[in-house]
């Protein structure tokens, strides 16, 4: 029977030729890396391996700490629609628990946490402490552990404890169990699943892995944990191929190797050997593989997917102070000020505020980069009527609790 197997050196002279020079030198690297891998290989981002990502990419880490950040600077604000116009509500109940929401944290740590777990799993689920509709406390549960178990019916129910059975956490020691009345469940939006948020990195597997591998080969170089290249002897037998470093040579350099040459202080970094030798490299010139282009773009990507701004990071060239505060801008009135928009609106329902046409509101009006785009966030009794009818109720409705035409003319905010 016919021996298939192709070896190297087969497969080598197919390609780049016959010359055992060009062949060594040029095609045995790519060979060994492209043609004889196991096949793609990108990162594990099942739910288990999402935290541990996060902890070690700091790429990815850098994106979502940097929002939780940003998110974070808001102040809570209440506000109520009478028919003088629109109203903050001084000293509220509600907005003293979002900024003091539990034992263990304060508002800032609170809701950079609550940021985190979102944009790490798509889903933010809060236990509320609560007697009757008056709030307690609040705690982010770990998203990772939270089982949400449900009815098995949807789409003709009517209310979430028609769709929604329990919540159970399982975590080290810890095992819960909530209803639904006692957890706000704030989820990124997944086309699929209304119930269960859809994580952002689950469209990043190759990214991730692209900036993970492009560091780790960098880091190879520099530790020079992995072979770097072989050093053969030039000397032939005058057929077939070379001759070997005699044994007591091999010896010699190895340790000389480890020991005595490298780049660290007190080493020298040149070899000197009696013997005549060749060198083959195993690996290819970092410039030719773009390593440092790599990363970038796939940054980029990541930054993209959390919907923030590339130039609110250090990109070599390009974070000048005018355009790193027009991303930073740029960041809060297209993701930021739109997700806190929505997160406040679920407290409001949650709480019943809206029924009373009230809400409450994360404000960041008072951020120096956001001064001029000030009078845009002014609150108007237009803006407050749209927001109530998103929340469900009629025009019908609000005019009978404020006594507010629906198509009546702004106020200025006052307080009250």
């Amino acid at each position: 029977m016919a021996n298939n197997f192709i070896s190297l050196r087969n497969i080598g002279t197919l390609l780049f030729g016959s010359g055992k020079d060009q062949y060594t030198q040029t095609a045995f690297p790519y060979i060994q890396q492209f043609m004889l891998s196991k096949g793609t290989d990108y990162v594990d981002t099942s739910n288990n391996n999402k935290f541990h990502l996060y902890q070690t990419t700091a790429h990815l880490r850098a994106v979502i700490d940097r929002k939780a950040l940003m998110f974070a600077n808001g102040k809570w604000k209440h506000y109520k629609l009478t028919s003088s116009g629109v109203k903050e509500v001084e000293n509220s109940e509600y907005v003293d628990v979002l900024e003091n929401p539990n034992y263990l944290q304060n508002g800032v740590e609170w809701l950079a946490q609550g940021s985190i777990l979102r944009s790490i799993y798509g889903n933010k689920i809060q236990f509320v402490n609560s007697v009757g509709k008056k709030p307690k406390l609040i705690f982010n549960l770990p998203a990772a552990y939270v089982q949400v178990e449900k009815t098995g019916k949807l789409y003709r129910q009517i209310s979430i404890e028609d769709c929604i059975e329990k919540y159970v956490l399982t975590y080290g020691d810890v095992i819960d169990t909530f209803t639904p009345d006692e957890i706000i469940h704030l989820r990124d939006p997944n086309p699929i699943d209304p119930v269960i948020g859809l994580s952002k990195i689950d469209a990043l597997g190759i990214e991730i892995s692209n900036v993970r591998g492009a560091k780790g080969f960098r880091n190879r170089i520099i530790t020079a944990d992995a072979m770097l290249g072989i050093l053969s002897t030039k000397v032939t037998d005058g057929g077939i191929g070379g001759i070997g470093l005699e044994e007591k040579e091999q010896k010699r350099i190895s340790d000389g190797f480890k020991s005595k040459w490298g780049m660290q202080e007190g080493k020298g970094d040149i070899l000197q050997t009696e013997a005549s030798v060749d060198w083959i490299p195993m690996s290819y010139p970092t410039k030719d593989l773009l390593l440092f282009e790599e990363v970038e773009e796939n940054f980029k990507t990541i930054i993209d997917i959390y919907g923030l701004n590339a130039n609110i990071f250090s990109f070599k060239g390009q974070s000048t102070y005018e355009n790193m505060e027009h991303g930073v801008r740029a960041a809060y009135r297209d993701t930021i000020i739109p997700e806190a928009m929505s997160e406040a609106l679920s407290y409001s329902k949650y709480w019943g505020l809206t029924e009373k046409a009230e809400w409450l509101e994360m404000d960041y009006s008072h951020l120096d980069v956001l001064q001029e785009d000030a009078s845009d966030q002014n609150k108007s009794n237009a803006e407050a009527i749209k927001l109530l009818i998103d929340a469900g109720l009629t025009p019908e409705k609000i005019e009978e609790i404020t006594g507010i035409d629906v198509g009546s003319t702004s106020r200025p905010v006052e307080v009250v």
